[in-house]
C-alpha cells in the first residue's frame, strides 16, 4: 500500500509499545510518540502487536506509509513529515522503521506471524565475568595442550601382531529393490512393498494474520499456503541369491622380538563354491618405553621406524604436563 489511503475505522489498529526507560507497558503506537509518564520517544523497534481482547481501531485513519527515522536524531517520524519532529532536520533521504514480522522468511507458515510477543526488557550484559570464564577456559584449554616438559626415556622392548582374513566363496541370500540388484543375482521372488512417499496438493489453508503497517499502526489480512498430503509409492522388492566371497575367519600371530612374520594361512588355491582365499592383512607395531620415574609408555608406529629403536636406546620427547601424554611422533634418538 502506498500513497495516501482512507480505512474504515473497523480495520486498522493501534500496535503497543513499552517505554524501556520507565516501564510504563502498553502505550499506543500511533497515539502515544512520547511516553506520557516521563516524556521518552517512542523507539519503532520496540513495537508489537497487542492480543485480540486489547486490540484499539483507529478511527478513519489515513495512511501515508511507514514512519521515517530521522538521519540526524534518530526520531521516527510521520511518512508526511517534511521536517523532524525531534531535531527540525529535514526528512529527505530517511529511512523506514523495520516492521513487525517482515520480511516473511520463505515456507514460513502464516500463521506463524498471527502473534508477535512483547519485546523483552534490555538487561545489562555480563561482559566482565563472561570475559573472564572464557578466558579461564581458553586456558585451561592451552595448558592441557600445549604445557610440556622434556623427558628422557629408555626403550624397554618391542610387541607385534599381523593377521590375515580367510574369505570363503559362498551362495547367500539377500533382498533389495528390484532395479538396483548386484551383477550375477539370480531372482528368487518378487513383491510389492512402499519404497517411498510422494507430496500430493491437498488444497490450502488460510490463516488472518496481523500486518505492521509502519506507522504505529497495524491491519489484518488472510494469507493462504498451500497444503499437501503424503502418498505411498510402491515398486518391486526381490529375494535373490548371489554368489561372493565372504569373511569366515581370520589367522593371526603376535610376538615381542624383533622379526616379525606373517602367520600360515593353510588356504589351498581352488575355484567353485566353497573356495577360501586370503583377503584383507592387518599389521600393528608397538615400541615400549620407560621414563627415568619408571613410568611406561606405548608409541604404535610404522614397521621401518620401529625396527630403528635398539633395546636399551635412549631416546628425548615432550611429556604433556596435565594429561602425562608421551608425543610419540616427537621421538628422538640421542
Amino acid at each position: 500500500m502506498s500513497g495516501e489511503e482512507k480505512r474504515g475505522s473497523g480495520d486498522v489498529y493501534e500496535m503497543l509499545w513499552d517505554c524501556e526507560y520507565c516501564g510504563t507497558r502498553k502505550l499506543l503506537g500511533k497515539s502515544h510518540r512520547h511516553c506520557p509518564k516521563c516524556g521518552a520517544p517512542q523507539e519503532p523497534a520496540r513495537r508489537y502487536f497487542p492480543s485480540e481482547q486489547e486490540r484499539i481501531a483507529v478511527a478513519d485513519h489515513v495512511y501515508h506509509g511507514a514512519d521515517r527515522v530521522c538521519a540526524s536524531c534518530g526520531t521516527a517520524n510521520s511518512a508526511a513529515a517534511e521536517f523532524c519532529v525531534g531535531c527540525g532536520a529535514p526528512t529527505d533521504g530517511s529511512s523506514e522503521v523495520a516492521r513487525v514480522g517482515a520480511p516473511r522468511a520463505p515456507g514460513t507458515p502464516a500463521s506463524a506471524l498471527a502473534e508477535i510477543p512483547p519485546p523483552e526488557p534490555r538487561r545489562k550484559g555480563c561482559l566482565w565475568g563472561c570475559l573472564g570464564t572464557a578466558a579461564a577456559l581458553l586456558a585451561a584449554l592451552f595448558a592441557a595442550v600445549f604445557w610440556t616438559r622434556p623427558e628422557t626415556l629408555s626403550v624397554e622392548g618391542h610387541t607385534w601382531q599381523r593377521s590375515i582374513a580367510i574369505e570363503r566363496f559362498e551362495t547367500v541370500r539377500e533382498s533389495g529393490w528390484c532395479d538396483s540388484l548386484p551383477s550375477g543375482a539370480r531372482v528368487e521372488s518378487r513383491t510389492s512393498r512402499q519404497r517411498s512417499t510422494e507430496s500430493v496438493p491437498d488444497g490450502e489453508r488460510c490463516d488472518t494474520v496481523n500486518v505492521d503497517d509502519g506507522d504505529g499502526t497495524f491491519h489484518q489480512e488472510q494469507r493462504c499456503e498451500a497444503v499437501y498430503r503424503s502418498e505411498p509409492v510402491y515398486d518391486e522388492h526381490c529375494s535373490y541369491a548371489v554368489d561372493r566371497w565372504r569373511g569366515v575367519d581370520e589367522v593371526a600371530l603376535s610376538g615381542v622380538d624383533r622379526s616379525p612374520a606373517w602367520p600360515a594361512s593353510g588356504v589351498t588355491p581352488c575355484q567353485g563354491i566353497g573356495c577360501r582365499r586370503e583377503g584383507r592383512r592387518n599389521e600393528s607395531y608397538v615400541v615400549e618405553l620407560t621414563e627415568s620415574t619408571g613410568k611406561r609408555h606405548t608409541c604404535s608406529m610404522g614397521l621401518d621406524r620401529w625396527r630403528s629403536f635398539e633395546p636399551g636406546s635412549r631416546w628425548t620427547a615432550t611429556v604433556r604436563v596435565l594429561t602425562g601424554g608421551l608425543d610419540c611422533d616427537g621421538l628422538r634418538a640421542e
